[in-house]
């Protein structure tokens, strides 16, 4: 696989992520027994869980780049400023539903336990969201990210010293801590989920095209196709059965959403293995229909238009009755999915902007 296809099918990966999420937060989802915030379209994980992988892998590219052409303090820089703008993007939509909050456009939310510090503490809330403490509802995953990102060169070194099996163990071990011994919290545990995006920089760092072309990974792969068709149709099953799992000692443990379970990490692995092994073998036609660019204009513009996705949800929360028919949840979704091209339009032009000033836009 070229580097030019790689991005484009990881531009499209990105867009479909953005695509499901958004669909995923709208109230009243209608799509909800087949993907919703705890279960995906295609298995036992959510599209949040591609996304940070597939972070890892772009930053493995991006800042790998630039640790071996400027070394270790340029890339310091480069990682400090995407934290500093990823912190200032969440604290922008943190402070947007705080004043939503106070002006009372938004009721709805205080039904929800995880927003309640807003209604009854705004200024404590405040002051711990202002410090990443605090991360009601949908702001969970850019103070993630933060993390993630401060940890790229750390994580670089040990690669480049040729100990990657170090810094994949180490990050094994936190994760295990998580399902372990931490407690249970209403956001996503930014230590459960770290282990994504240090396997996509590992894999990323790393040449395995040729090894995905070998005959054991060609088996591997295929076993991994029959695993992951496996586990879709159980998931397909419950979803009809409207059943929130298999009555089996610690399945709350394996699919534990915050903590990022053992089985949502498998469950990936195989889905992800499948399609790196599907995807060269997917004809050019299909890659480049109309839908498959749309998806990735937006995985270009990834950190725009998940913003613009989390505001738009919110907006939604806001304005949308409380008792609505099923007609207006589609079209609210729809309005929903089909606004996320104007962050990625407005992006494109800054950038096109920026670029013929010669000015270098930021590393995504």
């Amino acid at each position: 696989m070229s580097a030019r296809s790689r991005s484009y099918a990881l531009d499209i990966a990105r867009g479909y992520c953005l695509f499901i999420m958004t669909v995923d937060h709208v109230p009243r989802n209608i799509f909800s027994r087949f993907s919703n915030i705890y279960f995906g379209p295609f298995g036992f994980f959510t599209a949040a869980s591609a996304f940070v992988f597939i972070s890892g892998l772009v930053s493995a590219w991006t800042y790998g780049s630039i640790y071996r052409d400027q070394g270790a303090t340029a890339t310091w820089r480069h990682s400090l400023r995407r934290a500093v703008q990823l912190y200032a993007v969440n604290t922008c939509l943190f402070l947007l539903v705080l004043v939503g909050v106070l002006l009372g456009l938004m009721p709805g939310l205080r039904l929800d336990a995880d927003y309640e510090p807003l209604f009854s503490e705004p200024w404590t809330a405040l002051y711990r969201g202002l410090i990443l403490l605090y991360r009601p509802g949908y702001l969970d995953i850019l103070p993630m990210y933060v993390l993630c990102v401060l940890m790229i060169v750390p994580v670089l070194r040990t690669i480049r010293a040729g100990y990657s099996w170090a810094a994949m163990g180490l990050s094994a071990l936190v994760w295990l801590w998580v399902q372990i011994f931490a407690s249970d919290s209403s956001g996503l545990n930014p230590f459960g989920y770290q282990i994504l995006f240090i396997a996509g920089l590992v894999i990323g760092s790393r040449k395995y095209s040729l090894q995905l072309r070998s005959v054991r990974w060609t088996r591997i792969a295929q076993g991994s196709l029959i695993l992951t068709a496996c586990l879709l149709l159980l998931r397909l099953t419950l979803g009809l059965l409207r059943s929130p799992g298999l009555d089996i000692p610690g399945w709350t443990i394996l699919i534990h959403l915050e903590h990022n379970g053992p089985l949502r990490v498998v469950n990936f692995a195989l889905f992800a293995l499948t399609m790196a092994f599907l995807w060269p073998r997917i004809p050019v036609r299909i890659q480049s229909i109309p839908v498959m660019r749309w998806l990735g204009f937006l995985g270009q513009h990834s950190l725009q238009v998940f913003a613009w996705s989390i505001l738009a949800t919110y907006v939604s929360v806001a304005l949308m009755p409380a008792h609505s028919s099923r007609l207006w949840n589609a079209l609210d979704m729809l309005l929903t999915v089909s606004s996320l091209v104007i962050p990625a339009r407005l992006h494109a032009r800054f950038v096109g902007a920026a670029t013929s000033r010669g000015l270098a836009p930021l590393a995504r």
